[in-house]
C-alpha cells in the first residue's frame, strides 16, 4: 500500500477550511434573513419596490434623492441601476445628473428639467453643457418625454429648439420662461419677448410662456387645459388685438386654469365683437394683470365662466373707471354667484408702493386689485367711495373681517354691515381715528330691547388703538350677556390698559414694536399673553 501523500495536518486543516466556508454561508443567510426582519422594504416582491421607488425619483423636489437611495444596500443598489423605469427625470443642474439620467433609462426621458439662474454662473454653465451632451450624443429618444421645463436666456434660444427637431408624440406639459440676460450700470436689461417657431403637431395640454410668444394664430392653443402667458419680465406689455385674443379663447373651450400678465389689447383698431361667447366649463382659476381696465372688461365681457372658483384681476384704474367697473361687475359681467360662496375672509387694504396707490380686496377666493397710479389727493376718498360700492357684495356667511384705512361710521354702517352679517367670528382693523366709537356702540348689546349683534365673535386684533373705554364698556356688556370675547390682541398696549381689558377677555396679547418702526411687520417679537386669572404684566 502506497503511503498517503496528505499528511494528518493537512487533513485537519482541509477540514476546517470546509467547516469555514459553510459557517461563512450559514452566517450570510443568517444576515439575509435578519435584514429581512429588520426591513421589511426588502421583503417586499421586486416590482412593488420598483413601483415604491417611483415617487421618489419621479419628485421634482428630490432630483438627487437617488444618491441616498442607492446607498441603502446591494438589492437596492441594483434595483436602481437595473430598472430604466426609475429614471425617467432629468435634471440639467449638473452634467452628472443628466448623463446618469440618459444612461440608466436608455434616452427614455419622461421629463426634463434646464433651469439657467441669473446669478448663477458656474450653475449655469453645467446646466447648459448637459444640455449640449444631450444634443451632441443624441441621447434621447423623445418618445416618452410628457413635461419639458426650460429656463434661460434668449441668447439660450438655439440651444433648447434642437429638442423639436425629433418627434415629441407624448408632450403634454411645456414651460419656457426666458430672463433678461446679466447686465452691467451701462447696459440695462432688455428683453421683449421672444418669438417662438414650434412644431404644431406637439399634444400639449399645458403651456406655459413667460417672456416667450407663439404667433396667435397657433394650433398650440387648441385643447389646453393650462394656459400662462407672463410678459411681466419683458420692456413693455404685449399689445394683442381684441380678434387675436379672442380667438385663441375660443379655441380651447376647456381650460381650467387661464392665467395673463401684462397683456394689452389695443384701443386703436375697430371695435371687434366676436361671434360668440365663450364658455369655460371647467374654468377653475382665472388670472388676469393686464394693463388697462378696459381690456379686463372686453375678456369679462366675452367669457361665460360657471365654475370659477378662483379670481385675480389687476389692472390699472383711473379713478373715473371705478363706479363703472365695479357696477358692472356687479351686474354686467357673466361671473358666478358661486365665486363669492361662503367665503372665509373678506380684505380691504390700500398699499403704496412705488409712489403708486393701489388698493387690494379679497373676498374668499376673489382677489382684485385696483392700480390708481399717484392720486394721493383724492385717494381717501377714493377708498371710501370703493367700500361703499363693495360692501353690498360681500355675502352674509362671511367670518372674517379685515379692514385698514376705512371707515364704516356714516349712516349706521357698523350696525347695518354686521345685522346682514351674523357669521363674523373675526374682526381685524387698523387705525382707531378712522373707526371711533361707532364700531363698539354697534356691537355693544342694545339697553332697549337686549339685541347683541355678532352674536358669533369669538377674537379682535387691532393695530395702532390707544383710547381704552369705548372698548372695555363694549366688552364688558358683551361678557354680561354672554357673548364673551375669546381672544384680543393689540399693539403697544400699556400695562394698565392690558390689566383692565385682561379682565373682559378670555385672552390678551400684546405685540411690541421693535426699536426700528420700519421693521415692524418683519420683526419676530413674540406676543405677552394675559389670561382672566393673570391680569397684570
Amino acid at each position: 500500500m502506497a503511503p498517503s501523500l496528505v499528511k494528518p495536518s493537512d487533513t485537519c486543516l482541509q477540514k476546517s477550511e470546509k467547516g469555514l466556508a459553510a459557517a461563512t454561508i450559514h452566517l450570510k443567510e443568517l444576515i439575509r434573513v435578519m435584514n429581512g426582519l429588520r426591513s421589511p422594504l426588502l421583503r417586499l416582491p421586486t416590482e412593488t419596490i420598483i413601483h415604491i421607488l417611483s415617487y421618489i425619483m419621479g419628485s421634482a423636489g428630490l432630483p438627487s434623492a437617488w444618491r441616498w437611495i442607492v446607498r441603502t444596500c446591494h438589492r437596492i443598489h441594483k434595483i436602481m441601476c437595473t430598472s430604466t423605469q426609475l429614471w425617467r427625470t432629468a435634471d440639467f443642474s449638473s452634467v452628472r445628473l443628466a448623463q446618469v439620467a440618459f444612461e440608466r433609462s436608455q434616452g427614455n426621458i419622461g421629463m426634463i428639467t434646464a433651469y439657467v439662474h441669473v446669478k448663477d454662473r458656474q450653475g449655469n454653465e453645467h446646466a447648459l453643457n448637459a444640455w449640449r451632451f444631450c444634443r451632441d450624443n443624441m441621447a434621447l429618444q423623445g418618445g416618452r418625454l410628457h413635461t419639458l421645463e426650460l429656463c434661460g436666456y434668449p441668447s439660450h434660444l438655439a440651444d433648447f429648439l434642437w429638442i423639436f427637431e425629433r418627434p415629441l408624440p407624448r408632450l403634454e406639459r411645456l414651460e419656457i420662461r426666458f430672463i433678461p440676460s446679466p447686465y452691467n450700470s451701462t447696459s440695462p436689461p432688455q428683453l421683449g419677448p421672444v418669438a417662438l417657431q414650434l412644431p404644431s403637431d406637439l399634444p400639449l395640454r399645458v403651456l406655459h410662456l413667460s417672456g416667450a410668444i407663439l404667433p396667435w394664430s397657433s394650433r398650440l392653443y387648441t385643447g389646453l387645459s393650462e394656459l400662462h402667458l407672463d410678459f411681466e419680465s419683458c420692456n413693455a406689455a404685449v399689445e394683442v388685438s381684441k380678434q387675436d385674443i379672442s380667438r385663441l379663447l375660443e379655441a380651447s373651450p376647456q381650460l381650467e386654469s387661464l392665467f395673463l400678465r401684462r397683456i394689452r389689447l389695443k384701443t386703436d383698431e375697430e371695435q371687434y365683437n366676436p361671434t360668440q361667447i365663450v364658455t369655460f366649463a371647467s374654468l377653475k382659476s382665472l388670472v388676469l394683470a393686464i394693463e388697462l381696465s378696459a381690456s379686463v372688461r372686453h375678456l369679462l365681457d366675452h367669457l361665460d365662466t360657471p365654475a370659477v372658483e378662483y379670481l385675480d384681476i389687476q389692472a390699472d384704474f383711473s379713478s373715473w373707471e371705478v363706479d363703472h367697473f365695479i357696477e358692472y361687475l356687479c351686474s354686467g359681467c357673466r361671473l358666478p354667484d358661486r365665486l363669492f360662496s361662503k367665503p372665509p375672509k373678506f380684505e380691504f387694504r390700500p398699499c403704496y408702493e412705488d409712489d403708486r396707490d393701489a388698493l387690494k380686496v379679497s373676498m374668499g377666493r376673489c382677489y382684485v386689485q385696483f392700480d390708481f397710479g399717484a392720486y394721493s389727493d383724492e385717494f381717501e376718498e377714493i377708498l371710501g367711495a370703493m367700500l361703499t360700492h363693495i360692501l353690498p357684495l360681500v355675502p352674509s356667511s362671511v367670518t372674517t373681517l379685515s379692514l385698514e384705512h376705512s371707515n364704516l361710521n356714516e349712516d349706521d354702517g357698523w350696525t347695518d354691515f354686521f345685522s346682514s352679517h351674523p357669521e363674523v367670528r373675526s374682526i381685524e382693523l387698523w387705525h382707531e381715528a378712522l373707526v371711533g366709537e361707532s364700531l363698539w356702540d354697534a356691537l355693544s348689546p342694545t339697553e332697549a330691547d337686549g339685541v347683541t349683534l355678532c352674536t358669533r365673535l369669538e377674537s379682535i386684533d387691532l393695530t395702532d388703538w390707544a383710547e381704552t373705554t369705548p372698548l372695555f364698556n363694549c366688552l364688558l356688556k358683551r361678557k354680561a350677556a354672554g357673548f364673551g370675547l375669546k381672544r384680543l390682541q393689540l399693539y403697544e398696549a400699556g400695562e394698565m390698559m392690558a390689566e383692565t381689558l385682561s379682565s373682559v377677555v378670555e385672552e390678551l396679547q400684546v405685540f411690541h414694536r421693535p426699536a426700528r418702526p420700519t421693521q415692524w411687520w418683519g420683526c419676530g417679537c413674540s406676543p405677552r399673553s394675559h389670561s382672566r386669572d393673570e391680569p397684570s404684566i
